[in-house]
């Protein structure tokens, strides 16, 4: 398919005018093979949801579980009573880095460091301490 794709690509419309041919013929083989699979009934493993994974497999990261969405923040296109949310998830934690020596090269991370100083001094508007803490959140996007 990949030639009759290239010739159809080069002399025709693209998905998007944007792609190059090599992404638009990555994105129709893509989505060939998914077709392909997915008639085929193939399973992707992966990780189940509910389960612990052994520590033993975890490298860089250290894993714990946390609540689950309450049903309150289910609304509008999300509110769905055959789709639920999970009582509780798991969740994969990667510990900060320890700051380098070399100041100069990493001096944005010493202003940054002062700056959640500063934060976790001050209260905020509802009296509680603010956390200067940086949080980075992943959210996969599914299949």
């Amino acid at each position: 398919m990949l030639p009759y794709w290239a010739i159809k690509h080069s002399y025709g419309p693209k998905p998007r005018e944007t792609w190059s041919l090599s992404e638009t013929l990555l994105v129709d083989f893509t989505r060939r093979v998914s077709a392909i699979t997915d008639q085929a009934g193939v399973q992707h493993s992966t990780r189940d949801p509910t389960a612990e994974p052994d520590k033993d497999s975890l490298k860089e990261t250290r894993f714990e579980w946390v609540p689950g969405v309450a049903g309150g923040f289910c609304t509008g296109v999300l509110d769905d009573q055959d789709v639920r949310p999970l009582k509780k998830v798991g969740t994969f934690i990667w510990e900060r880095a320890t700051p380098f020596e070399d100041e100069d090269v990493h001096s944005k991370d010493f202003e940054l460091e002062e700056e959640d100083d500063a934060l976790n001094d001050t209260p905020d508007k509802s009296g509680c301490e603010a956390r200067g803490d940086l949080v980075g959140i992943y959210f996969h996007g599914g299949g």
